[in-house]
């Protein structure tokens, strides 16, 4: 710790760098509470490293400290990330999981309402996806839901964000798009799908072509009432209900015959 001298306190350098990294700390915990800190992307490692530099000059931090404890951060973040990987990705496809869909959409809700935006969620659950196991194996199928996902993620826009929701079961946020938008762009997944030949490998290695279809259900925040009173203390149930809506609209679409896009409506409140 700091010397006394003539009752003063006199920090050492250890007591600079200490007080250093806590005022550092604390502005990447404010940068944790605004941004989706999940992606381990070296775009967003940087922007840290950037608001952090920002942070520390404003504050009279020397420019060799400033190095120092950005690579300090550096590792720290390339650290994180990896942990947040294994927790939120889904290894198979490399899409957002499970885990992911249900941290990160509460923050995205409250997003979109601070800027006055809907926003929608579209259910995606491939047609038949057993039978690819049965017929051709696990393996054939594991490639055919990367290539399937594959095809998603082009034909959405870049601001659209797929989660594997679980199996066959993905999930599309779909920034400042009303439901009649999601739905427009659920039946682009929709054809996409259905008019690309998927060639996959078979249990003895032949190559086989296959065509697959998806059954999507769409829900848009327009559609509920709650949107207008909706409250950020309030967005895990808000989630609950928006998901709800889209799997009972997928439900639909699937019993309907597959291959087609279903909007909510109130009259599949009792169904499914």
């Amino acid at each position: 710790m700091g010397e006394q001298r003539n009752n003063f306190f006199v920090p050492t350098n250890e007591d600079r760098e200490r007080d250093e990294l806590i005022r550092s700390r604390a502005r990447v915990d404010k940068l944790k509470e605004t941004d989706n800190h999940y992606e381990d992307s070296i775009y967003d490692l940087a922007t840290y490293e950037d608001e952090i530099r920002k942070d520390l000059i404003k504050e009279g931090i020397k420019k060799e400290s400033l190095n120092r404890l950005a690579n300090k951060f550096s590792d720290a973040k390339l650290g994180e990330t990896e942990a947040n990987k294994a927790r939120w990705i889904d290894v198979l496809t490399g899409l957002r999981n499970r885990n992911a869909y249900k941290e990160e959409m509460p923050q995205l809700f409250n997003m979109e309402k601070r800027m006055g935006k809907d926003c929608s969620i579209l259910m995606i659950d491939f047609d038949h996806f057993k039978k690819v196991n049965d017929d051709h194996g696990h393996l054939a199928g594991d490639e055919t839901l990367r290539k399937i996902t594959d095809l998603i993620r082009k034909t959405l826009r870049s601001s659209d964000i797929v989660f594997r929701y679980g199996g066959e079961e993905f999930t599309v946020f779909l920034l400042d798009a009303t439901s009649l938008m999601a739905k427009e762009v659920a039946e682009k997944v929709r054809a996409a799908v259905e008019f690309q030949d998927f060639e996959i490998t078979g249990k003895n290695g032949e190559k086989i072509i296959l065509n697959k279809t998806v059954s999507i259900g769409v829900v848009g925040t327009d559609q509920l009432e709650d949107w207008s009173t909706y409250s950020e203390s309030g967005a895990k149930e808000f989630l609950d209900e928006m998901t709800d809506r889209a799997d009972r609209a997928a439900y639909a679409s699937k019993e309907e015959g597959r291959n087609r896009v279903t909007l909510y409506s109130d009259k599949l409140k009792k169904s499914g």
